[in-house]
């Protein structure tokens, strides 16, 4: 660990010696002016982090150390009472939602994606439901490259029937699933790790950058971070007891993920993939149960979301939907080093605590490294960006995966180490986002 600081440190200062040398080879050639002068001034701040980071390893090193000369004395973390608890959570939110907003004036309270906009035209068509409205919303439809996406659309439309302000109720609905995320992560932690510490996780999940970038923002991905905590907690709820009426809600929830999001269909292979891997390790192959989990988590999802597309007539201007979405700066992000520098930051906390996870095969651990491997495959078969923003996807699964060997780590006693590490990242993924870095 003390050489990776080295390492980063040394590549901060021969990046502050050679500026122009470092930013020439990462230039991307972006078609908006504003775009590029943030970019820029992105690569020229990197050194800034770097040498955080670096600082970060080498106390996380020193720490190992001391913790290694001093005998274990009960573990590293108190337990919180709920007042407490939820007071560092709300201090947490209160700092995400800031720095969210700050971000969003960085921008120039940008109309990006639009979705309060379709939300608007959704919420016209529920206030006056007359002919020349609906033809109005097709044309809109037809022009707008996210409209297979409706699902908070439809929630903001709901929504101006008591506040008139739509983007203000996206940043709200993305605070709320921020807030809900928290929830559903504790649940998911009392049920795969019964006993084990949740405060330093939660902390974890709410100052990760991308978690606070997106937390008062008015794109999405707060909210779909938020659907894919709310699948795993269904499907253990489901694998513990599989009644009708638990596959009815992993019906329901998948359901709604793809219609919040095309990138959340990767949820719909794990309910079928994990029951196929469960099986086979017992030496089963009830290929009927199979025909019926993919039935209900594949089939009726995706059935329903084209007859959706159908219904709003997407068919007839299909070809210049995919035109729409594949302008601008998606394929230019799609690219190794802005996988490099998204998912070492962002993720690069977690890594090595996910590669000293002592419990790979266990179901729940696997189907949630399945998803993570899922995620990035989809955007790699689509050629989608590697946003910064993208990873609220994947970081409550990630911290899932990180848990285990953070709980024994901390129930070891490595008092230094588990407050150098909580603090530190902290602290990283606070001016990740401050410096307008995510």
């Amino acid at each position: 660990m003390l050489l990776s600081a080295i390492a980063l440190a040394a590549l901060g200062w021969a990046w502050t010696s050679w500026p122009s040398w470092f930013i020439a080879r990462l230039d991307v050639p972006y078609a908006l002016p504003m775009i590029h002068r943030a970019y820029l001034q992105m690569l020229a701040d990197l050194p800034r982090l770097l040498f955080v980071a670096a600082v970060l390893l080498a106390a996380i090193a020193a720490a190992t150390l001391l913790d290694q000369r001093r005998p274990a004395r009960g573990p590293a973390l108190p337990r919180l009472s709920p007042g407490p608890e939820a007071l560092v959570y709300a201090a947490l939110l209160a700092l995400g939602a800031w720095l969210s907003w700050r971000c969003f004036v960085y921008w120039g309270l940008p109309a990006w994606d639009r979705y309060w906009q379709f939300g608007q035209v959704i919420h016209w068509v529920l206030a006056h439901p007359d002919s020349p409205t609906w033809h109005a919303v097709q044309r809109f439809i037809l022009e707008y490259p996210h409209s297979p996406s409706p699902l908070s659309p439809f929630a903001v439309a709901l929504g101006l029937f008591v506040w008139p302000d739509a983007e203000r109720l996206l940043q709200i609905y993305n605070l709320l699933a921020t807030t809900g995320s928290v929830v559903l992560l504790r649940a998911i932690v009392r049920r795969v790790s019964p006993g084990a510490i949740f405060w330093p996780l939660g902390v974890l999940f709410l100052a990760n950058a991308a978690t606070m970038r997106n937390s008062f923002f008015i794109q999405l991905d707060a909210i779909n971070g938020l659907l894919v905590l709310l699948f795993f907690h269904l499907w253990l709820r489901w694998r513990e007891r599989p009644t009708r009426a638990r596959l009815a809600a992993l019906t329901a929830v998948l359901t709604l993920s793809v219609l919040q999001k095309t990138s959340l269909f990767p949820l719909l292979a794990i309910p079928t993939l994990m029951a196929v891997i469960e099986d086979l390790r017992a030496h089963r192959r009830p290929i009927i149960r199979w025909i019926v989990i993919g039935w209900w988590t594949v089939g009726v999802p995706l059935a329903l979301f084209v007859a959706y597309l159908a219904a709003i007539g997407i068919g007839r201007n299909f070809h210049t939907q995919l035109v729409i979405m594949g302008v601008g700066w998606n394929e230019l992000d799609f690219s190794l080093k802005r996988f490099v520098y998204a998912t070492g930051f962002l993720l690069g906390p977690y890594l090595p605590l996910i590669a000293r996870n002592p419990r790979w095969r266990e179901p729940a651990q696997l189907a949630l490294g399945l998803f993570v491997l899922l995620f990035f495959a989809s955007l790699v078969i689509v050629r989608g960006p590697f946003w910064g923003r993208y990873y609220s996807h994947v970081i409550g699964a990630c911290i899932l995966l990180a848990q285990p060997a953070f709980s024994r780590d901390a129930d070891s006693g490595r008092r230094f180490t588990t407050w150098t590490y909580l603090i530190g990242v902290g602290v990283l993924q606070s001016l990740m986002i401050y410096w307008q870095m995510v």
